[in-house]
C-alpha cells in the first residue's frame, strides 16, 4: 500500500511539473494603438468627407503606407515608438500625376510604455500629442485645417485623434 501510494505521488509530481504557464498574448488584448485620422468637409465642417486615392508616407522614404490607394473618411497610420515624433506626407490623388497634391503634418508626442504581461510585453501609448505648429504653415495644398478634438493622449483607437478638414 505505501508502495504505491509513493508511485502515485511521484507520479503526480512528475505530471504537475511538466505543466506549463499558458504563455500565450491573446487578440483580445491590447496593442500599441495607431493615430486615427478623421476627414472632414472644409465648407461643412461637421460632414464627414472621403479622401480621394489617399496615401501616406513617412517623410525620408520613398515606401507608400498603403499598399493600395485609401479613399475613406477614417483611417488609421502607426506613430514610431523609439522616438518622439513622427512626420507624413499625406498625397491624395496619388494615381494621377497631373492632379498630384501633398501637404506633410508632423507628429509630437511622448512615448509611454506600459507593461501588459509576460507573453504580450509592452505596449507604447503616446500622451501630450500634439500636430507640430512648424508643419502647420506648411499646409497649402489640400489640407484646409487640422484639429486635435479629445485629449492629447492616445491610448486607444476607439475614437478619432486628428481630424482634417479638405
Amino acid at each position: 500500500m505505501k508502495k504505491a501510494l509513493l508511485i502515485f505521488t511521484v507520479g503526480l509530481l512528475i505530471v504537475l511539473a511538466g505543466c506549463q504557464h499558458n504563455d500565450i498574448c491573446i487578440e483580445e488584448q491590447p496593442s500599441t494603438p495607431k493615430l486615427i485620422v478623421k476627414f472632414f468637409d472644409s465648407e461643412i465642417t461637421r460632414q464627414v468627407k472621403p479622401i480621394n486615392d489617399f496615401n501616406a508616407r513617412e517623410v525620408g522614404s520613398d515606401d507608400f503606407y498603403f499598399d493600395a490607394p485609401v479613399t475613406d473618411t477614417v483611417l488609421s497610420l502607426p506613430l514610431k515608438t523609439d522616438q518622439e515624433f513622427t512626420a507624413y506626407e499625406f498625397v491624395v490623388n496619388h494615381e494621377d500625376s497631373l492632379e498630384q497634391k501633398s501637404d506633410t503634418l508632423k507628429f509630437a508626442y511622448k512615448p509611454v510604455d506600459v507593461y501588459i504581461s509576460r507573453p504580450c510585453g509592452f505596449i507604447s501609448n503616446f500622451e501630450e500629442f500634439k500636430v507640430d505648429s512648424t508643419s502647420q504653415t506648411s499646409l497649402k495644398n489640400w489640407i484646409i485645417d487640422i484639429a486635435t478634438p479629445h485629449s492629447n493622449i492616445i491610448s486607444d483607437e476607439e475614437e478619432a485623434h486628428l481630424y482634417i478638414y479638405h
